[in-house]
């Protein structure tokens, strides 16, 4: 899939490029850079799939500048068990 379909799909379903889906964006460059196709667009459908995922949950998985401990306590509390 080529990047202005990769866009289009986010746009079409509302999806947020987050930090987690920009950093696997950046991993997809690597990996053209360095002519790995599948891995490629494999690294695109993870990010299309995570950034779904975060819509449903409605909070992205990294949220700056967290720590682990910040980030478990965020998923506790969004699960009521915090």
């Amino acid at each position: 899939m080529d990047g202005q379909t990769y866009l289009a799909i986010f746009k079409e379903n509302g999806l947020v490029r987050s930090d987690l889906v920009k950093i696997l964006e950046h991993q997809v460059k690597v990996f053209q850079e360095n002519n790995m196709p599948a891995n490629a667009e494999e690294a695109k459908w993870l990010a299309i799939e995570i950034a779904e995922e975060e819509k449903a949950q409605g909070y992205p998985f990294l949220n700056g500048n967290e720590n682990r401990e910040q980030i478990a306590q965020r998923y506790l509390k969004a699960r009521g068990m915090f």
